[in-house]
């Protein structure tokens, strides 16, 4: 179920990996903000998720991540889904990825 979203323009030479890194801090960040007690994230991203998970990566936001993520009072999950697989909010959040690099959108 789809709760809200957000757009931001992110550079032109972000690369996906580092777009779908965003993505999720931001969504953490919302869960945060909200209150939300029990929340799902979900991403095509398997590399993300791997990212997160290893002790070797030190880069700022992969850390602020993992600090949110372990000191959060709720319960956060995430879940990979293979990609162009017909899943709404897979699709949904392609469609909104794709039309971010066609306007002007605050910047990130």
């Amino acid at each position: 179920m789809e709760l809200q979203f957000q757009q931001y323009r992110l550079g032109d030479a972000t690369t996906v990996f580092m777009a779908a890194v965003t993505a999720i801090q931001k969504a953490i960040d919302y869960v945060i903000a909200s209150g939300l007690v029990s929340v799902g994230i979900v991403t095509d991203s398997r590399s993300t998720l791997q990212t997160l998970e290893s002790v070797i990566d030190r880069r700022a936001i992969i850390v602020d991540i993992r600090t949110k993520l372990q000191t959060y009072r709720g319960n956060i999950l995430s879940y990979w889904v293979k990609a162009h697989k017909g899943r709404w909010g897979n699709e949904r959040a392609d469609f909104l990825a794709k039309s971010s690099t066609e306007k002007r959108l605050n910047r990130c």
